[in-house]
């Protein structure tokens, strides 16, 4: 998935199982070198009023966010319309939950990076669940641009609904699914698209309130 320019509207991909599931339908205990944001609707509670510069401030490195299968692809907009209508109690639940982790010091912004991603307590991210292998894949910036290298897993990383090939790093996109082992689904979030999804929440509620 190409990644979105400042002004375009952020998609996030999904995959399901074989009776058209979500992949990511339960909630993922994830360690290491990651920041624990809470649920999504705090995290908007908490920094939707950062401008960008201070946002990108904050949060120099991308997030990792899980239950993002539960939303179609290109249908982010009523997703937020939902999240909006829960937001001013015109609806009692939210339509899910949104897990959101910012990944932190991995390299100078901009600069190289590698992250390894597995089970085993030792990778950087640690993804507790029993189809992630023990150290399953690589997440890799030799420029600036982000790639993920799966690393002879047995059970496959796989993006768009294709396993990828191990040692042969493929670029992700930002909004871009990435399932480990059929098991666990996560979107890969550029932290400039995450602030403006926020931007997009805040002005459906600014413009819900003034109607």
């Amino acid at each position: 998935m190409a990644q979105n320019s400042p002004n375009q509207p952020f998609h996030m991909t999904t995959t399901s199982d074989g009776d058209g599931l979500p992949l990511a339908a339960k909630e993922v205990v994830i360690t290491g070198k990651v920041e624990d944001m809470g649920g999504f609707l705090d995290f908007y509670e908490d920094y939707f009023e950062y401008s960008r510069h201070d946002f990108l401030s904050r949060f120099q490195e991308p997030f990792l966010m899980q239950n993002c299968g539960f939303i179609p692809a290109n249908a982010l907009v009523g997703f937020l319309h939902k999240l909006v209508a829960h937001y001013l109690g015109t609806e009692d639940e939210p339509p899910f939950n949104i897990n959101v982790w910012s990944l932190k010091e991995t390299s100078l912004m901009g600069g190289p990076a590698t992250l390894s991603i597995g089970r085993s307590a030792d990778n950087d991210v640690v993804i507790h669940a029993k189809r992630v292998s023990k150290c399953h894949a690589m997440l890799l910036r030799p420029t600036d641009r982000w790639m993920i290298s799966d690393n002879h897993s047995t059970n496959g990383t796989i993006i768009l609904g294709e396993r990828i090939e191990p040692d042969k790093p493929h670029p992700l996109g930002s909004g871009c699914e990435v399932n480990f082992g059929h098991g666990v689904s996560l979107n890969f979030v550029e932290a400039g698209d995450m602030h403006n999804v926020l931007q997009q929440i805040r002005g459906l509620i600014e413009k819900a309130k003034s109607e």
